[in-house]
C-alpha cells in the first residue's frame, strides 16, 4: 500500500464530505447521539462497536483506576438496525492498589454513544474533532473531560480530565495508524486520545464494609476502538510513570483483512528525550515479538532504518482480570488484563560503524497488560 495513494483517497473523501455537507446545509450542527461519525457504521449491515477506555494512573504510581465503555449493534441477534436509539453495552470499573486488582461490571441493554473525530478531517486545528460521549441510560456517562458512572451497589466514580497529550507530537491530531484510521474497509481500529492527561477522581467502591471514599490526582491514558469485531488474537499495554514525563501505548496481534490474516503492530513511546512511533506503513518497520500469557510476559523490538525500540513486559499471573470484549455474541470475557505489569523500555539509534546506541531507557511499574483470545493463556 502507497502512502501517496492513500493520501489522495483521504483528500477524495474529505472534499466529498464538504460537499454532502453544505448540500444538506448541516454545517457546524450540534453533536447527536449518533454522530457523523457513527452513520457510516451504522450504514452498513453490521456487525460494529465502538468502545472507550480511560485509566488514570494515580500520583505516586502506586494504584489506578480505569473506566471502559462499550457499544454493540449485532444485527444477527435480532437487533433493530438504530437511527438514535439506543443499544446493549458493556461497562466496566477495574481498580488496582497495593497489588491487588477489582473489577466491577455491568451489561447494560440502554447505552448510547457519538463521537467528533471524524470531523479532523475538516478541521484538524479545531478541538471539536476531540469531543465524544458513551452514555449508559441507567449508569452514567464517559466523555473526553469527564467521567460520572455508577454501578449499583458496587462502586460510583467521578474523574476529570485536562488537555490531551497527543500520540504524535508533530502532528497532534494523528493516532497509532496514521492516516489508515480513516480507511473504512479496515475492519478494527485504534486511537489513543491522550498518553497522559492530568486529572482529579473520586471512587466508592460499596461491596464492602465500611465504604471508604477515596480521591486523588493523577495521569489519564484515554483511547477507543471501533469497528466490526476485535482480532483473533492480541497483545495490548500502556503506562505512564509517576511524573507524567514519561509514556508509552502498544497494540497488535492477528486480524483479518478480507480473507488474508494479518500480524500487525502499533507501538509508541515518549520522553524528554525521543517520541518515537511505529506502525506498518512507516518505510522498513519490522517486529520481533515474544508472548507467553501464562507467564505473563511480552516482548517486542520495533525498528526501522534508523531506529529500534525493545519493550519488555512482565506481571504476575494471579495479577490478570478477566475483561469482556465484542464478539459475534455479543461482549464475552475473552481477555486478560493487568495492572501490576513491570515494563523496561529501551531505545537506540543506528550509527553507521557503531550499531545500535542506546540514547534512552526508561522503567514502568503497574503498568496495563492484556493478553485476548488467541493469545490468553490455555491452560
Amino acid at each position: 500500500m502507497l502512502l501517496p495513494d492513500l493520501v489522495n483517497r483521504l483528500l477524495q473523501k474529505r472534499i466529498l464530505k464538504k460537499t454532502t455537507r453544505m448540500l444538506l446545509s448541516r454545517a457546524g450542527e450540534s453533536a447527536d447521539p449518533i454522530a457523523t461519525a457513527d452513520r457510516e457504521l451504522i450504514a452498513g449491515e453490521g456487525p460494529w462497536f465502538q468502545g472507550w477506555y480511560t485509566r488514570i494512573t494515580m500520583e505516586g504510581g502506586n494504584g489506578s483506576i480505569a473506566v471502559v465503555g462499550g457499544t454493540q449493534y449485532l444485527p444477527e441477534q435480532g437487533m433493530t438496525k438504530p437511527t438514535k436509539a439506543f443499544l446493549p453495552g458493556y461497562l466496566a470499573v477495574i481498580i488496582s492498589d497495593n497489588g491487588q486488582t477489582r473489577i466491577y461490571e455491568a451489561f447494560p441493554e440502554q447505552t448510547t454513544f457519538w463521537s467528533n473525530r471524524d470531523q479532523v478531517l475538516d478541521d484538524p486545528q479545531s478541538p471539536y474533532w476531540e469531543e465524544f460521549l458513551w452514555e449508559a441510560k441507567e449508569n452514567g456517562t464517559i466523555t473526553n473531560e469527564r467521567i460520572d458512572i455508577s454501578i449499583p451497589g458496587s462502586v460510583e466514580v467521578e474523574a476529570t480530565l485536562g488537555a490531551r497529550l497527543p500520540w504524535n507530537h508533530c502532528v497532534t491530531w494523528l493516532g497509532p495508524e496514521g492516516l489508515v484510521e480513516f480507511l473504512t474497509f479496515v475492519p478494527l481500529h485504534w486511537f489513543v486520545s491522550s498518553l497522559g492527561s492530568e486529572a482529579t477522581f473520586t471512587f466508592v467502591e460499596k461491596n464492602g464494609t465500611p465504604v471508604t471514599l477515596v480521591s486523588g490526582r493523577g495521569f489519564a491514558h484515554q483511547e477507543s476502538n471501533w469497528g466490526t469485531l476485535f482480532p483473533l488474537a492480541w497483545v495490548w499495554a500502556e503506562g505512564i510513570n509517576p511524573d507524567n514525563t514519561r509514556q508509552f501505548a502498544l497494540s497488535g496481534g492477528q486480524l483479518m483483512l478480507g480473507d488474508t490474516l494479518l500480524t500487525t503492530w502499533l507501538v509508541g513511546y515518549h520522553s524528554p528525550i525521543i517520541q518515537w512511533q511505529f506502525r506498518p506503513t512507516i518505510p522498513q518497520t519490522e517486529y520481533i515479538t515474544s508472548i507467553d500469557a501464562c507467564a505473563g510476559s511480552f516482548s517486542i523490538v520495533a525498528k526501522d532504518s534508523l531506529r529500534k525500540l525493545v519493550i519488555t513486559a512482565e506481571a504476575p499471573a494471579y495479577s490478570f482480570v478477566d475483561v469482556s470484549v465484542s464478539t459475534e455474541k455479543g461482549f464475552q470475557p475473552v481477555a486478560g488484563v493487568s495492572f501490576s505489569a513491570d515494563v523496561t523500555v529501551k531505545g537506540y539509534i543506528k550509527v553507521p560503524c557503531f550499531g545500535y546506541v542506546l540514547v534512552d531507557r526508561s522503567f514502568f511499574s503497574n503498568a496495563a497488560l492484556e493478553f485476548g483470545a488467541g493469545y490468553m493463556c490455555e491452560q
